[in-house]
């Protein structure tokens, strides 16, 4: 008799973007910024006219702003670009986690002085952890009935203070609708598959070693949409993890 765990998938909130959409289309910006918890959903990286990822090159700092230059940059929507700004301070919305050398994706607003800025409430992102995401990006040339569904599976770890999670590579992860369609992870955890038929679907992931199967509340791929897609997360909890307090 196989193991079923039930598994928290991370809820996808429109409400994050629409507050950064918000704050991106108001003639002014407020002072204040209060990003809602939640991730958006993919189909909203459609919204975004400028995506690309670099390397951060130099950042520059200033009393209210930091100034980010980025080289080795690959764009995915609009031109590339190689200056974004992003505000400092609390409160004020904006990016405050790059570092010199490391890669990132990053999704800026343009504001009303005609900067790109980033926002600590868009898609901006370290680019490790974002493969999912780039995937989906790479299928928006494409045409426009092309779906895409990509996630990844997590396995939680605890020290006697702290919760941290490690991907897990080599889960079969099953998406079963109009179409079953099966694929595995790589040693990040990722999985993705594109072209699959519109509809309702349900999706579990295995456990390699083990007879657990993690299974996924399921999603709808909209014919009505363009670019339809999906993300799927799947948490395991090992036996004997606790919660860290």
């Amino acid at each position: 008799m196989r193991e079923t765990c039930n598994v928290h998938r991370l809820l996808k909130a429109a409400v994050g973007i629409a507050v950064w959409l918000s704050m991106s289309l108001a003639p002014g910006r407020a002072i204040a910024c209060s990003c809602t918890e939640g991730e958006q959903p993919c189909s909203e990286w459609t919204n975004f006219n400028i995506v690309f990822e670099g390397t951060v090159a130099s950042i520059k700092e200033f009393p209210l702003e930091n100034v980010i230059t980025f080289r080795d940059v690959k764009a995915w929507r609009g031109r590339p670009q190689t200056t974004v700004v992003t505000k400092t301070g609390g409160g004020s919305c904006g990016y405050e986690f790059f570092k010199v050398g490391e890669r990132y994706l990053v999704a800026p607003y343009r504001d009303t002085d005609g900067t790109l800025q980033a926002s600590g409430c868009g898609g901006t992102r370290p680019l490790k952890g974002a493969e999912g995401i780039v995937s989906y990006l790479a299928t928006l040339n494409g045409p426009p009935e092309r779906t895409h569904v990509f996630g990844s599976v997590w396995a939680v770890t605890t020290s006697r203070y702290s919760e941290s999670s490690a991907p897990i590579a080599g889960s079969r992860v099953r998406l079963k609708g109009p179409s079953d369609v099966e694929v595995t992870t790589d040693v990040y955890g990722q999985f993705s598959a594109s072209g699959i038929p519109h509809g309702y679907y349900t999706a579990t992931a295995s456990i390699p070693g083990s007879n657990v199967i993690l299974e996924d509340v399921g999603f709808q791929l909209s014919a009505l949409v363009p670019h339809a897609c999906a993300s799927v997360q799947f948490v395991y909890r090992p036996p004997g993890v606790r919660i860290a307090r």
